[in-house]
This record gives structure tokens, sequence and C-alpha cells, in this order.
């Protein structure tokens, strides 16, 4: 089975689904259902035991993506998981919930909850809350260490360019030397 939406360039395909057009809502379960779309000329592919879609009806309310439990999401640059997941499509806000785990190029994140705020279908901003650790490789195959209570990650161009920790911050550092021609 599968759903199509042209207006948000969304499909969702799995074993079992209903849609409910007076109320602008669908619900695709049954053998890990997956949604795709595209984001930057990228394919965006989420896929958990249930994917819920809700349309918005009017200003008040927001375009709504929910997956739930077992969420897995895979992006050429970002790859993650979670035990539940709301995507507002309105303003474009990610909430990985219940011990997320992403990656991104050579980086880990976990925290306790993850926001993720795009802008123009791209990582913009990356908020961890409580628990937030974030582990880079760098040349040498050492593991670069942060972690505090809260993190923010800015993104420039899918990469992590700067990140502020909120709350007993500690960081494990290694330094490397220049090289000598």
């Amino acid at each position: 089975m599968s759903l199509r939406s042209l207006k948000d360039d969304v499909t969702i395909r799995g074993q079992v689904g209903r849609y409910w057009r007076d109320r602008g809502e669908a619900k695709v379960y049954g053998n890990r259902p997956v949604m795709e779309t595209i984001m930057e000329g990228d394919t965006l592919f989420m896929s958990a035991d249930t994917l819920y879609s809700r349309e918005a009806k009017g200003a008040r309310t927001a375009s709504m993506i929910f997956a739930y439990p077992n969420v897995k999401i895979f992006k050429s640059d970002l790859q993650g998981k979670a035990d539940s997941l709301s995507y507002n499509r309105t303003d474009s806000l990610m909430h990985l919930n219940r011990k997320p785990v992403l990656w991104t190029e050579q980086s880990q994140l976990v925290s306790d909850t993850v926001h993720i705020q795009l802008r123009n279908k791209t990582i913009d901003r990356m908020y961890m809350y409580s628990n937030a650790f974030i582990s880079s490789e760098d040349s040498l195959k050492n593991y670069n260490q942060v972690k505090g209570r809260n993190m923010t990650a800015f993104f420039q161009e899918g990469d992590i360019k700067r990140v502020n920790v909120d709350g007993n911050g500690e960081s494990l550092y290694f330094a490397l030397e220049g090289i000598r021609l």
C-alpha cells in the first residue's frame, strides 16, 4: 500500500493504511512502514512501527507527522534512531523522544530529547536536552567528547560549526600537533 502527498512531496509505504479525507489524517502500519521525502536533492527516509500524518486545518493547527515506536531515520548526511518522533511540517521542527541517537559525518550525538530545527529543508540547529553528549572522531582516530546538561549545535551546510553547552560542561579533547613539511 502506498500513500502520496503531492503538495508536500511525501510518500508513505506500508502493509496497512487508512486515510480519512474529511479529517485530513492518514495512518500506516504493519511490516515497518517507510516515509520518504526529498530534501535539498537528497532523500530522507523514516521508518517506525506506525506512521501517522495530520494535515493542517486552518491557521491555528500545524501539519504534523508522528512516528512511533522504534523510529529510524536515514539521509546521506544524517542517520538516527529514537523511540518516537514528531515532525511539525508547518514550523520545520522535529522532536525525537526517549534517548535518541544521531550520527552526522564523524559525530555521534546522544541526549534524552532532541529537537531539530530545519531551514530550507536542511538542519539549521539541534537542541539537545538532558544528558547531552557529542563524540567526534579526528584524523588520528581519537574521539573528542563534549558533555553537558543541555546543548545547542549550530549547523552550516550540513556540518556542525559550533556547539553551546549549558550546564555542567565537560570536554575531552586530543590536541594535534602541526604537520611539518
